[in-house]
């Protein structure tokens, strides 16, 4: 038992400093590292420096001692990166020079900067092993998003975001910062940040317009707690009603959205069904004529997938066949 657990802290260490080494490399050749590496980057930095406030190195891998910080054992397993052509084909060539990689072109990606021209970009997969004869052989995912265009600096093409948690980037020149999709000021950003190290620490997400259902389930099936603010509305979910739709005039199913709107005092329910049915009357509540929203449809689209239980089930079924089913044919 002891030299299980002293060979699962080593394989920890070693997973560790190669994620390290990767992150400085990209970080030394002007790449912008984004997303969930950035994310868990942050957790588990966190919940180390919490856990060594009261416990030594000895217990750091036992998963009974301070369980609140077992993010200190997280270790992310792939790198999300954008980086401009000449600063790639200097990485690449010297992460060739200690690890064995597979570069694998995913697909051609085109993005309007504004209303200038388009930028070419180049999404390519890397497939990463670093091994060494009679030592640990381990493997990591790194995504690249390439920028073709040289002579400009590195933009963001992406135009959308699913979580706040995952809206921080890592570069040489600014360090640690909010992305050009959450940044709104030096003084107001602060605030943002502040409340997206806690929402990382504590596990929590705030979901945004930029969400999939693909990417929703996924943060879900890894355990985090997803929240959502609306402006338009205020709603509940999987909660007792006893009351009526006053559209439909229904009783509200326990399991479905129900929602009313936050700039009017009024105590009335509406089924999601039925704002979706009728979203562009309902722009004035039916009771006291207030215009409550102007165009609702992406803040009704999370509420959809955020009470949409079938749809998760079903992910999560073909997930665990995925992995288990496959095996077992095989």
């Amino acid at each position: 038992m002891l030299l299980k657990t002293y060979l699962l802290i080593i394989l920890k260490m070693e997973q560790w400093i190669l994620f390290k080494t990767l992150l400085r490399s990209c970080i030394k050749f002007n790449a912008t590292i984004f997303g969930g590496a950035v994310r868990d980057l942050v957790r588990h930095n966190i919940h180390s420096k919490k856990f060594y406030e009261n416990h030594t190195f000895e217990h750091y891998s036992d998963f009974d001692v301070s369980p609140e910080t077992l993010g200190r054992l997280l270790i992310p397993h792939d790198i999300d990166i954008r980086i401009l052509r000449k600063d790639y084909i200097i990485l690449l060539a010297t992460l060739s020079r200690g690890y064995c990689i597979r570069e694998l072109i995913n697909r051609d990606a085109v993005y309007i900067d504004g209303s200038i021209e388009p930028l070419k970009f180049i999404q390519i997969t890397l497939q990463i092993v670093s091994y060494k004869p009679d030592d640990i052989s381990m493997s990591f995912k790194m995504d690249v998003l390439i920028q073709e265009d040289n002579d400009s600096i590195l933009i963001n093409p992406c135009t959308k975001l699913d979580f706040d948690v995952n809206g921080l980037n890592l570069n040489k020149h600014m360090g640690l910062h909010l992305c050009e999709l959450l940044a709104l000021n030096p003084i107001s950003d602060i605030s943002v940040l502040y409340n997206i190290f806690k929402h990382i620490e504590t596990k929590n997400a705030s979901i945004l317009p930029g969400c999939t259902e693909a990417r929703h389930n996924k943060m879900k099936y890894y355990g985090w707690n997803i929240s959502f603010t609306s402006e338009s509305f205020i709603y509940s979910l999987h909660e007792t009603y006893d009351g009526d739709c006053i559209i439909c005039q229904d009783k509200i199913p326990e399991h479905e959205c129900r929602v009313r709107f936050k700039k009017c005092a009024c105590d009335l329910r509406i089924c999601l069904k039925c704002i979706f049915m009728n979203c562009s009357k309902l722009n004035i509540c039916p009771l006291c004529k207030t215009i409550v929203y102007t165009n609702p449809m992406s803040e009704l689209n999370i509420l959809d997938l955020l009470s949409n239980k079938t749809q998760y089930m079903n992910w999560l079924e073909n997930v665990n066949y995925a992995v288990n089913g496959a095996e077992s044919n095989w």
